[in-house]
């Protein structure tokens, strides 16, 4: 019997071992590959990165600019080269250097999903150069501190070997070196694996030109875990998460809300999931580069546009400085993107307010390729991707634009420079053809933006406060609202709804907007189309002027349905006006404050 439990034992004991083997083998597979090969269609470059499981690479260049697909028939052809970008002629290696080039490299990043640890385990690619001889080096290191502090240098990193037989940094020219190492890297949430190539000239006589580095198949693989250690499926699905908000104490229209209670303020402290910190700064602290904003406690951070573009916190350096993110953040303020501002001085950038000659711009348009990007979940997208965000424009104070007075609502810049590719996620009217504007961004980890590079993902989006805050924080879209929220659940790693806002959880319009003076309902039939018309009922409790108007999703007026003085009571309209398919607005005015209600017109 006590050979059966003996045996019993040892088949548990396997078991166990083979289960433990089991566990550790369904790691989630975690990679970030650049080909770097000419594609043979599409509009790729084969220096676009492809992301698999939940890490996210981008490759930054140092003082290095890519100079086309090698053409000569060697083992190099169809693959990018790289060369140095500085000195007189912009592409000049200097003479004498025996050791690298501290502001000279290529730069690859690899940053684990929010929560989770990221096990690296091995890197492999293919180096070689071309326009060289033996003159051409390059040193590889890597590094987990954001500075590059005390990195690690990979050995034999170009498979080359000296006389005697030690590793030796020639880039062999006109061919590849295949390089394979295994790693044992550990890259906690919240830190990001650096690796960067170092080339240079070695011991020239002179200044060098048309020498080039030349990459392949740069692959950075291993595995993720929960950062805490636990299966990811252990944590409560509505896990409370800290979020920031840093705004900008200022005085605000009548009819606008205040700082502290615009209606994403409003939405997200209504989030059971969110719990929010607000900090509104005061002027002398927005415009001090000694202000501290101690990130440490939360999960994102939130930046909003009321902070004055030229404040001294945004600049390089200062708390709110671009590089100094510590954790994920949404960054609302395009116009501090420039030289001087948010940017070294000298560096290219500037806001522009998004604008057509008739009017100001209030919708963006969402191109097929982004539609399913989780900040969209919840929108249901006409063909022509096109989506409202404000009802109307206004002014920076939340008012009413009189006069020949700006209307603002979108703004984006079409100078900033961005190493990441492909991160502009929606397009509106006055953005450039080429180069990469900001205006809906959503930017990795370890990318240079403008003269700055990145810590954490930054998400940023280009919208005007006052246009946020209008009539007292109803002139936002449901859409809008529900791009904000989305936002702030994937940066603080939250699992992103489907649904959208529902634009009753920023304030109670009854009981805030409107007190016990008036009150709009929802227009019926809705959806409506041309030839059912439809019908909009409201009540005034208190004489005096009012006004009853439909816009159109670009926040163009086409229908006054009451503009007089009236008795207190209740009203039914009726619009009889021919309109195209698409969503309206109406709004409601009396007593000095408004309210913005949507329709939809069908066929």
């Amino acid at each position: 019997m006590k050979k059966i439990y003996s045996l019993l034992g040892a088949v548990f004991m396997l078991c166990c071992l083979f289960n433990v083997a089991i566990a550790q083998d369904s790691a989630p597979a975690a990679s970030a590959k650049w080909t770097f090969v000419k594609p043979t269609e599409g509009t790729n470059t084969g220096a676009e990165v492809t992301n698999t499981g939940a890490v996210t690479g981008v490759m930054s260049l140092q003082n290095m600019k890519a100079n086309g697909y090698i053409t000569t028939d060697n083992p190099l052809l169809n693959t990018l080269r790289y060369q140095r970008s500085e000195g007189e002629a912009g592409t000049q290696f200097p003479a004498n250097q025996t050791d690298i080039i501290a502001d000279t490299y290529i730069q690859f990043a690899v940053t684990p999903a929010e929560g989770q640890t990221f096990n690296l385990n091995s890197l492999a690619y293919e180096i070689g150069s071309t326009g060289s001889s033996s003159a051409f080096r390059t040193k590889v290191f890597y590094s987990t501190n954001a500075e590059f502090a005390t990195p690690i240098q990979v050995a034999g990193a170009t498979g080359n070997v000296d006389n005697e037989g030690n590793p030796s940094d020639i880039v062999t020219r006109d061919d590849f070196k295949s390089i394979s190492k295994e790693l044992d890297v550990v890259v906690n949430n919240g830190e990001t694996f650096y690796l960067r190539f170092y080339p240079w000239m070695h011991a020239s006589d002179k200044v060098e030109t048309g020498k080039y580095l030349v990459l392949r198949n740069v692959t950075i693989a291993g595995t993720t875990a929960a950062a805490n250690g636990e299966d990811p499926g252990d944590e409560e699905p509505g896990a409370t998460k800290k979020v920031l908000y840093v705004t900008e104490a200022k005085t605000m229209a009548e009819t606008a809300s205040p700082v502290t209670e615009d209606p994403i303020i409003k939405m997200l402290q209504a989030d059971e999931n969110i719990e929010l910190t607000v900090r509104a700064l005061t002027a002398d602290e927005a415009n001090s580069a000694a202000t501290e904003i101690d990130m440490a406690a939360f999960d994102a951070v939130v930046v909003q546009e009321s902070i004055g573009g030229g404040r001294a916190i945004l600049r390089p350096g200062s708390a709110l400085g671009l590089a100094n993110f510590t954790k994920p953040v949404l960054y609302n303020k395009t116009y501090a993107l420039n030289g001087g501002r948010a940017f070294a001085a000298g560096t290219a950038g500037g806001g522009v307010e998004a604008s057509t000659a008739e009017s100001i711009v209030l919708s963006f348009t969402v191109p097929a390729a982004s539609r399913e990007n989780e900040l969209f979940n919840g929108f249901e997208f006409a063909e022509s991707g096109e989506v409202a965000m404000f009802k109307l424009g206004a002014l920076d104070n939340g008012g009413v634009p009189e006069g020949t007075a700006l209307w603002k609502g979108l703004n984006f810049s079409n100078n900033t420079v961005i190493s990441a590719e492909n991160t502009l996620l929606a397009n509106v009217q006055g953005l450039a053809t080429t180069g990469t504007p900001v205006f809906i961004n959503d930017i990795p980890a370890g990318t240079t933006i403008g003269s700055e590079v990145t810590k954490a993902r930054v998400i940023m989006v280009g919208m005007n406060f006052g246009a946020i805050s209008r009539d007292n924080g109803t002139n936002m879209t449901a859409e809008n609202l529900t791009l904000w929220r989305n936002a702030v659940y994937s940066l603080a790693g939250l699992a992103v709804p489907t649904t959208l806002v529902e634009p009753g959880v920023v304030t109670s319009i009854e009981d805030k907007v409107a007190g016990s003076t008036f009150s709009l309902s929802q227009n019926y039939p809705n959806p409506f189309s041309n030839s059912t018309n439809t019908t909009i009922q409201y009540e005034i409790k208190k004489s005096g002027y009012v006004a009853l108007e439909v816009y159109d999703a670009l926040g163009r007026k086409v229908a006054t349905l009451a503009d007089e003085n009236q008795a207190a009571g209740t009203y039914e309209v009726k619009l009889n006006k021919s309109l195209s398919n698409g969503l309206y607005f109406y709004k409601l005015s009396a007593d000095g404050s408004s309210l913005t209600r949507r329709m939809l017109v069908t066929q």
